[in-house]
């Protein structure tokens, strides 16, 4: 990720930062450009380009949080375990 990709990041994630503590509703077109945003930050910090994996492949986001989470120490056990729990809060 160059430098102008990283201060790009920043500044949409400042403006994201705002809008929400301004009360916006996370609804329509903010949502889709808070999930991207989300996205390519979860992205930088597993050490992979930011270019939107998410919108191509969206299996893409679990290989990445996987990668965060084994990065902070998580067993297998425990990611099954936290995955199946939110599986089963979230409606279908």
């Amino acid at each position: 990720m160059s430098g102008a990709d990283t201060i790009k990041l920043a500044i949409a994630a400042g403006a994201a930062v705002r809008r929400l503590r301004r009360g916006d509703a996370v609804v329509g077109a903010f949502r889709g450009e808070l999930v991207a945003l989300l996205g390519a930050v979860v992205a930088v910090a597993a050490g992979r380009p930011a270019a939107q994996p998410i919108q191509q492949d969206p299996n893409e986001l679990i290989d990445l949080v996987v990668d965060l989470c084994r990065a902070a120490g998580m067993s297998g056990t425990d990611l099954a375990v936290r995955f199946n729990a939110a599986v089963e809060r979230r409606p279908r």
